[in-house]
């Protein structure tokens, strides 16, 4: 019964597509007629309300008189800030600075700022002990040193500074000693330390 209603079912598709097929070449002539017809019309139309050329330009030229005698509107001019002028400031002339020579146009001040600084990275400070005052009575001055000073440095550097002629200059480099406390242990920093001979009659006021 089921193959029987299936192939049922068949038969009137296929004929329902048999009717559309014969039906279509009618189908398509109806349709062109309507529509060439509907374009006819639309075109009659537009001819109907187009106006001629002249007429036209009238209604243009009338527009135009009209917009002519219509009173003009003042446009407001708004007021633009003035530009505040800055004055213009005159540049200085830079000299070109000279090398810190001595006795070449170079003042006394800054010469001694130059001196000084070279003077206090060689001089640390006086060592001052016991044996270091009964050295200065005798015309001897101990004084700490940097460690990569050497003796003519030292001599200059004195020289400047306290404006001395030094005769002679010894040198000494205490090591790093051990010291402990409790169970910390450690080492007291070395230092080198310089002994400065000085002319008769010549001192060194370091207190």
């Amino acid at each position: 019964m089921k193959l029987f209603d299936f192939y049922k079912k068949r038969k009137k598709v296929r004929k329902k597509e048999a009717e559309k097929l014969a039906f279509a070449p009618a189908f398509a002539k109806a349709t062109a007629g309507k529509k060439a017809t509907a374009g006819k019309k639309a075109t009659a139309g537009k001819k109907a309300t187009a106006l001629p050329s002249e007429a036209l330009k009238e209604r243009r030229r009338e527009g135009k008189k009209k917009e002519e005698k219509k009173p003009t509107e003042e446009k407001k001019e708004i007021a633009k800030p003035s530009k505040i002028e800055i004055p213009k400031l005159k540049k200085r002339k830079e000299t070109p600075q000279p090398y810190p020579v001595r006795g070449k146009g170079v003042s006394e001040k800054k010469q001694g700022k130059q001196t000084s600084n070279g003077v206090y990275r060689i001089l640390k400070s006086p060592h001052i002990s016991e044996k270091a005052t009964d050295l200065a009575e005798k015309g001897k001055y101990v004084f700490k040193v940097s460690p990569r000073a050497n003796k003519t440095e030292i001599k200059k550097a004195v020289e400047n500074l306290y404006g001395v002629n030094v005769l002679a200059v010894n040198l000494i480099k205490i090591p790093p000693k051990k010291r402990r406390l409790g169970r910390v242990s450690g080492f007291k920093k070395g230092y080198k330390k310089a002994i400065i001979k000085i002319k008769k009659g010549q001192k060194i006021e370091i207190l």
